[in-house]
């Protein structure tokens, strides 16, 4: 169920790394910021679903994975904040 969110976590900066070599010195439509923006969102949405789902499993009584689902809920908000300040280039 977390598979893909998991993914994105690691996916996302590598995504973003390609992004910019490809189009550094090159005139875009849309620029770094704008992908930061995008990957910003979708580090935030990771956050809030692993959150949930901790306190899901924790009201279920499934208590060994709570702590990993807030660490990696941190995790993304860890990254999140890093990648706030690629949100303010212009």
């Amino acid at each position: 169920m977390l598979l893909p969110f998991k993914a994105y976590m690691v996916v996302a900066p590598f995504c973003l790394f390609f992004l910019k070599l490809a189009t550094d010195g090159h005139r875009t439509k849309y620029g770094l910021a704008d992908a930061a923006a995008i990957v910003l969102l979708g580090y935030l949405l990771c956050s809030v679903v692993f959150v949930l789902v901790a306190v899901i499993l924790f009201f279920t009584h499934r208590r060994e994975y709570v702590a990993e689902n807030i660490l990696l809920a941190g995790v993304a908000l860890l990254i999140a904040l890093l990648f706030s300040s690629l949100c303010a280039v212009s």
